[in-house]
């Protein structure tokens, strides 16, 4: 959380130097320094993109799918925290970039974006990575398998028309199950195929976001692995796919209803 936020303090040489004090003193601090070390006096937040009305609908919005998100997160296995970084910043990058479809229609009734042409849903995903999410649940060779205990969780009745149904599941208005489980065997493949390969990076929300945003093809575990992904403006800032997760990751933002695990 410190590290987020000391990417982003307008004074980041003198906060930076305040940690390390803070690391390497002894003494207590009362409150009020506290707060002259963490805080501007001012209203607007450190995280630019908590300061544009976007984020309001966001918030309010994605706390109303709690116990969606929390359900497909236990059949996943991943953080409910994580898949709900990731969502946020599909949904940002939805508001900033459709802002006349924000005013007339996700604003009015508080809900979120659902993009529905080359991505699908609230986490906007493409038919392609959807498709191989649900081929990897059945194929035991691949390093995105999860096991049998997963297998069946996309599954379609024998002569369902797929593309329609994996659409329809996808831009569902009424619930956002489907696009949350997708979503969160992504992350779940993703995070298992660089544990086969010796990493881990169930807490780098940053690798995660940025592996979700640029797909399963571009996914090659190693070490230092690099931050990026597509890039997009808030409030004046430039942000990469995966950096804005690993701000809200770590920002500290609807810590309440997503805490860390």
């Amino acid at each position: 959380m410190l590290l987020a936020l000391e990417l982003r303090h307008p004074n980041k040489d003198e906060f930076s130097n305040d940690l390390l004090t803070c690391q390497n003193t002894t003494e207590s601090f009362v409150p009020e320094d506290l707060e002259e070390l963490f805080f501007e006096i001012n209203d607007k937040n450190l995280y630019s993109w908590q300061n544009g009305e976007p984020w309001q609908i966001i918030s309010k919005a994605i706390k109303k799918d709690k116990d969606l998100i929390y359900k497909t997160s236990e059949l996943s296995g991943v953080q409910p925290r994580l898949l709900v970084s990731v969502a946020i910043v599909e949904q940002l990058r939805l508001y900033y970039t459709q802002r006349e479809l924000f005013e007339k229609v996700f604003k009015p009734l508080e809900i979120l974006a659902n993009a529905n042409k080359m991505a699908w849903g609230i986490m906007a995903i493409k038919e392609r990575m959807a498709i191989e999410t649900e081929d990897h649940l059945h194929d035991i060779n691949s390093d995105f398998y999860l096991g049998s205990s997963t297998e069946a969780l996309l599954d379609y009745k024998e002569g369902d028309d797929k593309g329609r149904i994996r659409y329809n599941r996808l831009t569902d208005n009424s619930s956002h199950y489907w696009s949350y489980l997708y979503g969160s065997l992504i992350i779940a493949q993703l995070e298992n195929q660089w544990e086969k390969a010796g990493y881990s990076i169930k807490y780098r929300p940053e690798i995660i976001a940025t592996l979700f945003n640029i797909g399963f093809s571009k996914s090659k575990p190693k070490d230092n692995p690099q931050v990026g992904g597509s890039t997009l403006q808030i409030e004046g800032d430039k942000y990469f796919f995966g950096s804005l997760a690993f701000e809200f990751y770590y920002s500290g933002a609807l810590i309440d209803e997503f805490p860390f695990e």
